[in-house]
């Protein structure tokens, strides 16, 4: 059963962040909920419309088209969410913490109760992986890795989430002076890796988990950065300038995702670009926070985003699967993914939105289904007891 906010068991918005209640301040909650929601939209379509497909004896292996659009870049400024999500999550964890501790809740209790619910819903997931690992081809391995490549993300989150006690401590007894430290450490692995030329398993695990952690804990700032436009705009500008300057002075890229034409990916891992992007992306969410809550007093708009929102660790954990069985279902038709951009690959794309789309929500709604039905049965016992 796949666990997300519409559970009554679950009194989160989402499986990822708390939103706050409602004696905080109310728009913060009203931005973080539209900004995680619309976060995970882009990120879906990122993944189903935007994928070109190698094929070989491992599997399929997927890339983009960006590198053949001039200018593409910018684009990647708005594709690559990432960022929002941990900056949200990272703001609504640390007010979930807080209020927890305030009414006595021992905060390994709290963590244990995050780090459960972030991994239930992906544990079958996780467990055909390691099946397939052991027992399967190398092809079938490598489809379901595929398949399971999102999930780098709950890898990441999951020790921020443990260290979220830490984090918020730091952040109230010192919080320059955390902000500070933290983004020293993202320098001192630009040096590691680019100056001193160090790889492998070890920096690649740390540079993920520094980057991320450090827009994680900007995530404090979230609040701020909303209740006061020139923060929000400093934060802005200093993004810009701060991926724009790395360019031209640390050689690295001006794509936030990765690409056929970059000799340096800022993802995989991730580099300060990605800290510079969250900045810029902090800020924009303050610049246009007051739109955004304007918009969310229209019924039509409320209502999808709120719908989205209580299934979001599920949206989130199905959608890449369901694209990879689509794709191997249709490897053999005339609707094949392309390997490369066309005409063809232009001319498919609802295809590849339609499909998965309705498999995703025909799951969702079976999932509900046997959710309510299972409650009902107990409802119906314990009556009987």
């Amino acid at each position: 059963m796949l666990a997300d906010a519409s559970d009554p068991h679950d009194r989160s918005v989402n499986s990822f962040a708390d939103t706050k209640t409602a004696d905080t301040n109310a728009n913060a909650n009203v931005i973080a909920l539209f900004a995680r929601s619309a976060s995970l939209i882009i990120v879906v379509l990122w993944h189903w419309l935007f994928a070109v497909v190698r094929w070989d004896d491992s599997g399929a292996h997927t890339g983009n088209p960006l590198h053949l659009v001039p200018g593409s870049f910018l684009l990647t400024w708005a594709l690559q969410i990432m960022p929002v999500f941990f900056l949200v999550g990272g703001w609504a964890s640390s007010g979930s913490f807080d209020r927890a501790v305030t009414k006595g809740t021992a905060p390994t209790t709290w963590v244990t109760a995050r780090i459960k619910r972030l991994i239930v819903p992906v544990l079958p997931l996780v467990v055909l992986l390691v099946t397939v690992r052991v027992f399967g081809s190398p092809w079938l391995f490598g489809m379901t890795l595929l398949a399971a490549s999102p999930l780098w993300f709950l890898a990441v989150y999951i020790p921020l989430t443990a260290a979220t006690p830490i984090l918020h401590r730091a952040h109230h007894r010192s919080p320059r002076l955390t902000l500070a430290i933290m983004l020293t450490m993202v320098g001192g692995l630009h040096y590691l890796r680019f100056v001193q030329g160090m790889t492998g398993l070890a920096i690649t695990l740390i540079s993920f988990l520094v980057v991320w952690g450090t827009v994680y804990q900007l995530g404090s700032y979230f609040e701020k950065v909303l209740n006061q436009p020139s923060i929000a705009l400093g934060c802005t500008i200093v993004g810009v300038l701060g991926i724009i300057g790395c360019h031209f002075v640390g050689g690295y890229s001006l794509s936030m995702v990765t690409t056929a034409a970059d000799t340096r990916s800022n993802m995989g891992p991730p580099t300060v670009q990605i800290v510079w992007l969250a900045l810029l992306q902090l800020g924009l969410l303050g610049l246009f926070g007051n739109m955004i809550t304007r918009a969310m007093t229209h019924r039509r708009l409320r209502n999808a985003i709120s719908w989205i929102s209580e299934r979001q660790m599920s949206i989130y954990a199905l959608h890449f699967p369901i694209w990879v069985a689509v794709l191997v279902a249709l490897r053999t038709t005339p609707l094949a993914m392309p390997s490369s951009a066309s005409t063809t690959w232009l001319l498919t794309r609802p295809v590849w939105f339609i499909i998965p789309g309705s498999v995703l929500l025909a799951v969702l709604t079976f999932s509900e289904g046997k959710r309510k039905q299972h409650r009902s049965s107990r409802t119906q016992l314990r009556s009987a007891a």
